[in-house]
């Protein structure tokens, strides 16, 4: 039976990770926690990697404003912002920095499709600006597989309206 990950599961995993590559995903860290037999949403090890990237000063390089890459701290690198003049920084105030919460749905796929294996789940993540959503759906069969949908509002609308359209016929 597949177990739930704890932090320092998830801390020892992300570790690892970056000490053979350099850096790290939580898509990686939570692939590799499932090889290892967890039970690892993404949902999860993505909030746990933060919190434990914030609390041993890693780094975090978000690409494309969706991945976060971990990796450790670069010394020479902190060393030499410490170093420059206080002019040569640019001033960000905290009014110019935005955090959002967005809302998540999940549901366990086998209770509610025959075809679906034990470990599949789907995962709806409202658009932190209310105008659409991610639809994911995770395949523990086809190697942990990912697949994402983008829908706006209106598109979900009609998406269940054809469905609802398909099913009275």
């Amino acid at each position: 039976m597949k177990k739930q990950p704890t932090k320092l599961d998830i801390f020892n995993v992300a570790a690892e990770l970056i000490e053979d590559n350099g850096t790290t995903t939580s898509l990686e860290v939570k692939k590799a926690l499932q090889a290892a037999d967890y039970f690892a949403s993404q949902e999860l090890v993505g909030k746990q990697l933060a919190i434990i990237a914030d609390e041993e000063g890693w780094d975090i390089n978000v690409t494309n404003g969706k991945y976060r890459i971990y990796s450790f701290c670069d010394v020479e690198l902190d060393e030499e912002l410490d170093n420059l003049e206080d002019e040569d920084m640019f001033e960000i105030d905290d009014d110019d920095i935005t955090i959002r919460n967005v809302k998540t749905a999940q549901i366990e796929l086998d209770k509610v499709c025959y075809l679906a294996d034990k470990h599949d789940f789907m995962e709806v993540v409202e658009w932190s600006n209310g105008d659409g959503y991610d639809v994911n759906i995770y395949r523990a069969r086809e190697e942990n597989q990912v697949t994402c949908y983008q829908f706006t509002c209106g598109e979900i609308s009609a998406l269940i309206a054809l469905v609802c359209k398909l099913e009275d016929e």
